[in-house]
């Protein structure tokens, strides 16, 4: 996945996970039309840009100090911005649990 494509696509999606009145009213709009694409978009995006995006900058980073090749900064950054992104959503996963304390 290369960030750079989705340039433009995370300037809207941030704006729709920017507060909580956008997402609902975003999510009343997937409801009434039951097409959830959107949504998940947004959502993905909003995770990226909390986990993944700063864990492939480091990643990549690293590369280019390392003096790694083109093709390995990419393989690197990309492999990270998955890592963060998994990351972001086993937390709020884990967030989402009731704790029976």
């Amino acid at each position: 996945m290369h960030i750079y494509r989705y340039r433009y696509r995370y300037r809207y999606d941030t704006y729709i996970c920017s507060s909580r009145s956008n997402v609902i009213r975003l999510f009343s709009v997937c409801l009434e039309t039951n097409d959830f694409l959107p949504i998940w978009d947004a959502m993905l995006c909003c995770h990226r840009l909390k986990s993944g995006l700063p864990a492939c900058i480091c990643a990549r980073t690293g590369a280019v100090l390392g003096g790694a090749t083109a093709a390995q900064e990419t393989a690197l950054g990309d492999y990270f911005l998955a890592l963060g992104l998994a990351f972001q959503i086993l937390d709020d996963v884990i967030n989402l649990q009731v704790s029976p304390y």
